[in-house]
C-alpha cells in the first residue's frame, strides 16, 4: 500500500477528494469502470476516475469528476494502482462508505418528494437517476450521483414547485445562451446538504431535444404525445417500503437511447447503464423498433444504438437496423459523427446547445422542407 499527499492540487475530483487529501494506493493493474486510479502524466501523479475500459486493446480513459475533458487514453501499464481510501485531517475515509452515504442521502430526499407526490395523487415517472440504477443493477453506484429526473404533467408544475420549495430546494432560472427563457420543459431544483448538492430535474416533457426552449422542439415530432405515452408504461420499484414509478424495461432502454442523443452522445454513465441492461436482461429489440417508428424517432435511435455498439459492443438483432429504414445519406452522416464525436469529453454549454441544434435538424424524422419552415418561422418571430 502506497501513500501520496497533494496528488490532485486542484479541484478536479471535488467534492469527493480535496487538494490536501492523502490517497492510499493499492498497487496493481486490476481496475474497473468507476474505480479511482493513480497514473503518472507529464511528470506528476494524477488520481482520476476510470470512465472507460478496453482490456482487449490494453487502455482505459480517465476523467476528474469535476472536469469537462477526459485525460484521454491511458495504457494499463501506466496505472500505479487503485484508490479505495483517503486520509483527511488525520481521519481515514473509505470511499465506498462515501458513495453509500451519498446514495442514502439521495434516496431519502427522493422519498420525501415521493411521499408528497403520492399524498396529492400526482402522476409522475422517474426517467433516470438512482431508482433506475438500483432497479437494474441492484447495488449502490460506486461514484457520486448528480441528479434525478422526474416527469410530471404540465398542469402539476406549480404543485411540485411548492413541494420542492417547502423541502428546501431552490429553482434555478432557466437560461438559453445566457438569456432567461419562459417556454422551458425542464426546471432544475437544487439543495445543498453538507459538501453535496442534491439536484432534482422536473420534466414537463421527455428530454429528447431542447429543455430550455419548447419552440426549438418543433423541429422534432410532437414530444407531448410521446410524453403522455410514458405515464402508461411504468413498473413499480420497491425500495425500503417505498414504491417508485419507473419506466418498464423496453421503454427505459428506448428513453435512455433518446437521452444519449439529447446529450450529444456524451456521458459514460448513460452508456454504462444502457450497456448493463442490454447485456444482462432480455431486451425486446422488436419493441424498440416499433416505438422508434410509432413516435418517429427512427434516425435518433439508429445513431444512438450505433454509438452503444461501437464503444460497448452490445448485440443487436440482424433485422433491427434494416427495420428502421434509414436513408443512405443519414447513414453516411452517422458514420462521420461516429468517427468525430469524443463521447468522453463534455462541451461548454453554449457549444453543446449549438451542436444539439445541428443534431436535431439532421436526425429529426420530419420532412426536410418542414424543418426549414420551422426555422424560418422561428427567425421571423
Amino acid at each position: 500500500m502506497l501513500s501520496l499527499r497533494h496528488i490532485n492540487k486542484n479541484l478536479s475530483m471535488y467534492p469527493l477528494l480535496f487538494p490536501d487529501d492523502q490517497v492510499l494506493i493499492r498497487k496493481g493493474k486490476e481496475v474497473a469502470v468507476d474505480d479511482l486510479v493513480v497514473f503518472r502524466s507529464k511528470g506528476k501523479y494524477i488520481c482520476h476516475r476510470v470512465i472507460y475500459l478496453n482490456k482487449d486493446e490494453g487502455y482505459l480513459v480517465t476523467k476528474g469528476d469535476a472536469n469537462k475533458k477526459s485525460d484521454g487514453k491511458i495504457k494499463l501499464s501506466e496505472v500505479l494502482g487503485t484508490v479505495k481510501k483517503v486520509k483527511r485531517n488525520g481521519r481515514l475515509i473509505n470511499l465506498k462508505h462515501v458513495y453509500f452515504s451519498e446514495s442514502l442521502l439521495y434516496l431519502s430526499e427522493i422519498s420525501l418528494v415521493l411521499d408528497r407526490l403520492q399524498q396529492l395523487g400526482l402522476n409522475y415517472v422517474f426517467l433516470k437517476g438512482l431508482p433506475i440504477y438500483l432497479f437494474f443493477e441492484g447495488h449502490v453506484p460506486q461514484r457520486i450521483y448528480f441528479d434525478v429526473d422526474i416527469l410530471i404533467k404540465e398542469n402539476d408544475k406549480l404543485k411540485i414547485h411548492k413541494i420542492l420549495v417547502a423541502l428546501g430546494y431552490r429553482p434555478v432560472k432557466t437560461k438559453l445562451f445566457n438569456k432567461e427563457t419562459l417556454d422551458f420543459t425542464q426546471i432544475n431544483y437544487h439543495k445543498e446538504i453538507g459538501n453535496f448538492s442534491v439536484v432534482i430535474d422536473v420534466h414537463l416533457q421527455a428530454a429528447v431535444g431542447f429543455t430550455k426552449s419548447a419552440k426549438l422542439n418543433r423541429l422534432l415530432p410532437d414530444l407531448r404525445d410521446y410524453s403522455r405515452h410514458l405515464f402508461s408504461q411504468t413498473t413499480l420499484f420497491v425500495q425500503d417500503n417505498k414504491e417508485f414509478s419507473i419506466l418498464n424495461q423496453e421503454e427505459c432502454v428506448f428513453y435512455l437511447l433518446l437521452h444519449i442523443f439529447h446529450h450529444n452522445f456524451k456521458g459514460y454513465q448513460r452508456y454504462e447503464l444502457l450497456s448493463y441492461i442490454v447485456k444482462h436482461y432480455s431486451v425486446n429489440w422488436g419493441k424498440i423498433k416499433e416505438l422508434a417508428i410509432t413516435y418517429r424517432f427512427r434516425k435518433i435511435i439508429y445513431i444512438s444504438t450505433r454509438f452503444l455498439q461501437k464503444y460497448y459492443h452490445v448485440s443487436v438483432p440482424n433485422g433491427f437496423f434494416p427495420g428502421l429504414d434509414i436513408s443512405p445519406i443519414a447513414k453516411l452522416l452517422s458514420n462521420l459523427i461516429l468517427n468525430f464525436t469524443r463521447i468522453f469529453d463534455d462541451d461548454d454549454r453554449n457549444v453543446a446547445r449549438l451542436k444539439r441544434f445541428f443534431l436535431v435538424f439532421i436526425y429529426s424524422d420530419l420532412a426536410f422542407f418542414r424543418k426549414l419552415g420551422v426555422i424560418f418561422r422561428l427567425l421571423i418571430n
